[in-house]
């Protein structure tokens, strides 16, 4: 795919996806442990009444491909051009930055589609500044339906805490996700095993490479977390109450990192099984061949000796000839399959 930035200024904002024709939505949040407020603006008209003291506020952005709009949001909150720009590309690694007012940071929400089947890769761009969140969805949709449920009917700890703490809450269910995928990658592994073991082809070896190469994607959008997460815990955002769930959030990363680790592996090691049992299969049918044709060389020289044009053949005669060279054939057949049975040849 052709990169739209190329050539363009630092700063430059252009949007990387797909054009989209819908427009994006705007949830706006302010809570605190009393009461809780949403409302659903697309025109940013209420933006300035969810900037108040003593609340969270949440501004989630479903939709990242209306420049303009982001580009009116960056104002309000002062995020600087690179910034936006970063946004506005979704094909951005994940990775942190930190600024005078806020910091800011990058990652993929990777979800196993239920319709299709298919792992797909949104990107979550999350700006946290004193007092308020704001969250940039790739794309329209309410992946957080159930964290916002939470907010809304004072599920948990999420209105009795400060803003820093609903970042690690959506921080966490990204990774939770991760884990997710991770057994499905686990699980076609399984299956591709037992399709080795019963009938090795190039076909499944079509289909490691191609499980390879989404375990490679999984994997480059991933490993960045651990080093975001030790960014994340060395800042003045955080104070020492939030240590124990950065904590959590890196032992999580840790694990995710050593599974992906182990699955990349046994990925590598299925072709290399895969290509010793198609070797071994065609090892047992070159045997069987070199076996059968053992055992005609014999028949196939009785068969010649007896189709000499010589005068005198004693057993051309004869009456029983005929039968006599079939039992002699039958002999030298049985004699020799029971001498390779007892080889454990055949």
């Amino acid at each position: 795919m052709k990169n739209k930035k190329v050539g363009l200024a630092p700063g430059t904002l252009i949007y990387t996806g797909e054009l989209k024709d819908e427009k994006i939505k705007i949830i706006l949040y302010s809570y605190n442990k009393e009461t809780v407020k949403k409302v659903i603006d697309n025109s940013l008209d209420k933006l300035s009444f969810f900037n108040e003291k003593d609340f969270v506020n949440w501004i989630v952005i479903e939709g990242v491909h209306d420049v303009e709009l982001i580009k009116k949001i960056g104002v309000f909150y002062e995020i600087d051009n690179l910034i936006l720009e970063d946004i506005l590309n979704i094909n951005q690694r994940p990775k942190f930055e930190e600024r005078e007012k806020y910091i800011s940071f990058f990652l993929k929400m990777i979800y196993l589609n239920k319709k299709s089947d298919e792992i797909e890769y949104e990107q979550i761009s999350f700006i946290l500044g004193e007092g308020y969140l704001i969250t940039f969805q790739e794309k329209t949709g309410n992946i957080f339906n159930n964290l916002q449920e939470r907010i809304e009917n004072g599920i948990g700890k999420l209105r009795n805490k400060k803003e820093n703490y609903l970042m690690y809450a959506l921080f966490d269910i990204i990774v939770d996700n991760y884990f997710l995928i991770l057994e499905n990658f686990e699980e076609r592994i399984e299956v591709l095993e037992e399709k080795i073991v019963n009938n090795p082809s190039q076909k499944i070896i079509e289909e490691i490479i191609s499980l390879k190469k989404e375990i490679s994607k999984f994997k480059r959008n991933v490993i960045p977390i651990k080093e975001i997460l030790i960014k994340i815990s060395n800042i003045d955002y955080f104070d020492e109450s939030m240590n124990i769930y950065l904590k959590d959030l890196h032992d999580h990363s840790t694990i995710i990192y050593e599974s992906i680790e182990i699955i990349y592996n046994r990925s590598n090691d299925l072709i290399q099984l895969c290509h010793s049992s198609i070797g071994n299969s065609m090892n047992e049918i070159m045997k069987i061949l070199t076996t059968i044709s053992t055992i005609f060389i014999p028949l196939s020289f009785l068969a010649g000796l007896y189709g000499m044009n010589f005068k005198y053949m004693p057993e051309l005669s004869w009456e029983y000839g005929y039968y006599f060279i079939l039992g002699l054939m039958f002999i030298v057949v049985a004699g020799m399959i029971l001498y390779f049975k007892r080889k454990n040849w055949w």
